[in-house]
């Protein structure tokens, strides 16, 4: 899978999340190479629920 289908993907779950009233911080590699850092999923007060 291509880094931009990985990230249409991504997306897609984070909107899903969303709705469920939670939000997910996706950190890009600053790089540019086009990998992931991390990513954290977190309830709408901010509290952090997990993540790499």
């Amino acid at each position: 899978m291509e880094p931009a289908e990985v990230e249409q993907q991504l997306e897609r779950y984070a909107a899903f999340l969303r709705a469920l009233a939670l939000d997910v911080r996706i950190s890009a590699d600053p790089t540019g190479a086009g990998g992931l850092l991390a990513v954290q999923l977190v309830r709408a007060d901010g509290v952090l629920i997990g993540g790499d």
